[in-house]
């Protein structure tokens, strides 16, 4: 399966779970994105500077997640939250890609 998808982390700071409108583009800032790097199949991500902050990996069923660039812990959280929900989506769109051939 080749990927393709690209990812952005967005955030709304001016928004919480109890806004009825959670999302505004119009405050919306950028966090990460998200790339798929151009060997490996695996992605990489990167500031709104454009500095590579780190880069993913496996090994055998193990997912990794490596920083190139210290960021603070917040900053980092909210990285590894994005990371196990692009984990998430592949997994499920794996398995509805299977469900699709058989």
């Amino acid at each position: 399966m080749s990927q393709t998808t690209q990812f952005k982390a967005m955030l709304n700071a001016d928004k919480s779970a109890e806004d009825a409108l959670l999302f505004n583009r119009d405050t919306q800032e950028l966090l990460f994105d998200i790339k798929p790097k151009l060997k490996g199949g695996q992605y990489e991500w990167v500031g709104v500077d454009g500095q590579k902050i780190g880069y993913e990996s496996s090994e055998g069923e193990e997912d990794k997640l490596h920083f190139e660039i210290s960021i603070s812990q917040q900053k980092k959280d909210a990285l590894v939250a994005f990371w196990i929900l692009r984990l998430w989506h592949d997994a499920v769109e794996k398995e509805a890609n299977q469900k699709g051939s058989s």
